[in-house]
């Protein structure tokens, strides 16, 4: 400290006149990330920690804080917990959503060196976006990111905020990136809805994000609305020992990505696959043996006789794992399905059921006219 130049020590060592340059800062609509870069390059890089920065910031933004408000981050200033336990603060701090951990951390520094070394209670993560909004559901949380002229506005709850000269995705992401990289992160839901033409621009913000992560534990994954090809790169990014469920809903899809797709270990460790549509068939069914249960919505396509039988043959009787099939959305001959696995059967009805039976394994089938199911009998 002794080093620095005179002027900018009287500044740095008066806590107001810092508060004067945040706010400097702020009316010149400057991010809040470039304007702490700015006073770093100004005053130094320990003048001022991020979090600190940014709670000055954002309350002289959002008109929660004045250059006289209490500074909750302050040493001298700091009221401590004398009367609590850091095993209570732990205890309390740990019953926080994952958002409002952020918040609390920003309160002083012993919240923030107990949350800091918590494993992260984030369960569930979603990412939905619309054509000028994303919304996060953290858990049972949600915050939204509108797009209000040039600026982005975040809504949690009763509480707003507004961040100028960024776009929604862009906040939405940073967020994300966050939380995503919080310790001991141990998903149990994953999901991320894009939306028609703007499928690529969440694709590549998405990317970056769980490059920038790792790889993320998660026991399910859910991917809806992007092409194939995006889907294999995005599933690339989980864990394979953990993973269990796999729901794809691709807005396209080519060969060449389906290939690449079933090759991923991603795919061969999934013991549940929903698909919705069903991409190239032909393709997949000799990659189906290893899961569990599959949920198939064929959007109308047509499920030949040879289709039925390749399932038969390939996945039904061949698979030591295969418990259970659904197909909806389906078009079908019901006189084929019964062709395949009964011959002796009639075909009375649109709706109806049989019992296959081979070597030690009962299987009981049911249909209707866009859709059947094939459930083996578990002792």
């Amino acid at each position: 400290m002794d080093q620095i130049d005179r002027k900018v020590k009287c500044i740095v060592t008066d806590s107001r006149a810092l508060r004067i340059c945040i706010l400097f800062q702020l009316l010149q609509e400057i991010p809040v990330l470039d304007a702490y870069e700015a006073m770093c390059k100004a005053f130094g890089e320990q003048f001022m920690e991020y979090l600190h920065f940014e709670y000055w910031y954002m309350g002289l933004s959002n008109g929660s804080l004045n250059l006289d408000s209490y500074d909750r981050f302050y040493s001298s200033e700091r009221k401590e917990w004398k009367s609590v336990t850091n095993y209570l603060q732990t205890m309390i701090l740990d019953k926080l959503n994952p958002i409002d951990r952020f918040t609390a951390g920003a309160v002083c520094c012993s919240f923030k060196s107990i949350i800091d070394y918590q494993r992260s209670n984030l369960k569930k993560f979603h990412i939905f976006q619309e054509e000028n909004n994303v919304s996060l559901y953290m858990n049972d949380n949600l915050v939204t990111y509108e797009l209000d002229d040039d600026d982005c506005l975040v809504t949690y709850e009763e509480r707003e905020l507004l961040v100028k000269n960024k776009r929604p995705l862009e906040v939405a992401m940073n967020d994300a990136s966050r939380l995503l990289k919080c310790r001991g992160l141990n998903l149990d839901y994953f999901y991320v809805n894009g939306v028609k033409d703007e499928g690529l621009i969440l694709f590549d913000a998405l990317k970056n994000v769980l490059q920038s992560v790792g790889v993320l534990t998660t026991k399910s994954v859910l991917i809806n609305w992007l092409p194939s090809v995006q889907i294999a790169e995005i599933l690339e990014h989980f864990n394979t020992e953990i993973l269990e469920d796999l729901t794809i809903k691709s807005s396209e899809s080519d060969e060449n990505s389906i290939k690449r797709l079933v090759r991923l270990e991603q795919w061969k460790q999934a013991k549940t696959l929903t698909l919705s549509p069903v991409p190239h068939y032909s393709l997949i069914v000799k990659h189906l043996a290893h899961f569990q249960s599959l949920n198939f919505d064929f959007s109308e396509e047509a499920f030949s006789e040879n289709d039925i039988t390749r399932l038969r043959d390939e996945v039904v009787l061949e698979s030591t794992k295969f418990e259970y099939f659904t197909c909806e959305r389906v078009q079908f001959d019901a006189t084929h399905l019964l062709r395949v696995f009964d011959s002796h059967s009639a075909l009375n009805s649109l709706s109806g059921s049989i019992v296959y039976k081979s070597r030690n394994v009962t299987f009981d089938i049911a249909y209707q006219p866009d859709g059947f199911s094939i459930k083996k009998r578990i002792d």
